[in-house]
């Protein structure tokens, strides 16, 4: 089956989108899109597929996506028992929306390493999982410059760990 082309919408007051999703399932289809995307999975029952690389969803599961790499994330719910109700956090964000004076200073070429190797899916584990779950759970409760700033915080995280495997 090929993955379909999804344009997604970023807030035009901070670059990205922030999301919860809560819900039976993650609506979305096999797809690809222009824009990164960190997902963090607090329960489902389902999996997910980066390309090549299938995983089962299980609480506290970290993943960035990088553009155009083909993706679903699917909850269960024929699973004996039936799945539990989808809560997952999601970021959305052009690999640029910061623009490109900021992504081209020395300080941001941590980002930017972390950035190109999202192409192929980044699991994020470990200490690492654990700062960016909270910062990302508390992100719901910020917004303007301190959501930029808690934006800024994550990817600066991941760009300085070693936690960061690569899936597909």
């Amino acid at each position: 089956m090929r993955p379909i082309f999804q344009k997604l919408t970023t807030s035009p007051e901070e670059g990205f989108a922030f999301k919860e999703i809560r819900g039976r399932g993650f609506d979305c289809p096999w797809h690809f899109h222009s824009e990164c995307e960190l997902i963090l999975v607090q329960r489902s029952g389902g999996f997910r597929m980066l390309g090549d690389h299938l995983a089962a969803l299980r609480p506290g599961d970290l993943v960035l996506i990088g553009p155009r790499l083909p993706h679903i994330y699917h909850n269960d719910e024929t699973a004996p028992g039936g799945a539990p109700r989808v809560h997952a956090y999601l970021l959305q964000f052009e690999a640029n929306c910061l623009g490109e004076g900021m992504m081209n200073l020395e300080a941001m070429g941590p980002v930017r390493r972390l950035l190109e190797r999202s192409v192929l899916g980044l699991e994020v584990c470990g200490a690492t999982r654990a700062r960016v779950a909270e910062l990302m759970t508390k992100m719901g409760r910020v917004s303007g410059v301190r959501r930029i700033a808690r934006f800024l915080e994550i990817l600066d995280v991941m760009a300085r760990s070693r936690e960061c495997r690569t899936l597909a």
